[in-house]
């Protein structure tokens, strides 16, 4: 028996929303799953997550973009779903400044 591959997809962006949060929230953009070995009864999983590029936006000057990669692994450390993304994010305030309107 395995789990459907879009089951683990969705287990995968739950992990992603509670360990990786964002405070003003982001916009998929586009994004690539593999699924090299299927998630199993059983399967206890976790993320490892790593940032790619950060490119700040040149026409809208509160926003960039942001590549993820982030593998969907088990407690066997067996890889089931390997995840590249792009986002687009708000930029932090600079110090002092006032927060950023709109945006969402």
């Amino acid at each position: 028996m395995a789990a459907s591959g879009w089951h683990t997809a969705a287990i995968t962006m739950r992990l992603l929303d509670c360990s990786f949060p964002i405070a003003t929230g982001v916009i998929g953009s586009e994004i690539h799953l593999e699924w090299p070995s299927p998630t199993r009864p059983g399967d206890v999983l976790h993320l490892e997550i790593s940032v790619g590029a950060i490119t700040h936006s040149e026409t809208r000057p509160g926003r960039g973009s942001v590549t993820l990669a982030y593998d969907t692994i088990n407690q066997h450390g067996e890889l089931r779903q390997r995840t590249t993304g792009r986002v687009v994010a708000w930029r932090r305030p600079a110090v002092g400044s006032a927060a950023p309107t709109g945006g969402h």
